[in-house]
């Protein structure tokens, strides 16, 4: 089953590694989210498995995101640890923010090219006040 929740990354913690008993090399990062809920925002920690996703992800503190993660519960010892792992992050704009790779020339600026419909429709009809009606 997989989730998504949008908001800001209070806190990014640091790496960890290690080489597993298989002598396989592995790298764990978390993170910690607070929601966008106005009501009742909360923190939330996640975390990103392999050297590939750290990277990949490359989070940020500050940064606005939403999260695609899954959930997985584990017992050990008779204890059981659940874990929030990122599959996916979507970065989130800002209103005045340009995305990368895109040109700011093309970014449209203000309301640049947007109009009401009303006056859409007046410079089609010519600004003819007749009611179609």
């Amino acid at each position: 089953m997989s989730f998504a929740v949008t908001g800001t990354v209070k806190e990014v913690l640091q790496t960890k590694q290690g080489v597993s008993a298989s002598g396989k090399e592995w790298a764990t990062q978390e993170f910690i989210l607070t929601t966008d809920d106005s009501n009742y925002p909360c923190d939330i920690c996640f975390r990103i498995f392999g050297n590939d996703k750290i990277t990949e992800c490359a989070v940020k503190a500050g940064e606005s995101l939403q999260v695609f993660f899954d959930i997985r519960s584990r017992d050990y010892n008779g204890r059981w640890f659940t874990d929030l792992n990122v599959w996916k992050i979507d970065r989130m704009l800002k209103p005045n923010e340009v995305a990368p790779g895109v040109p700011k020339e093309s970014q449209p600026q203000g309301n640049a090219g947007f109009q009401q419909p009303a006056q859409a429709v007046q410079q089609q009809q010519g600004n003819n006040n007749d009611l179609p009606f």
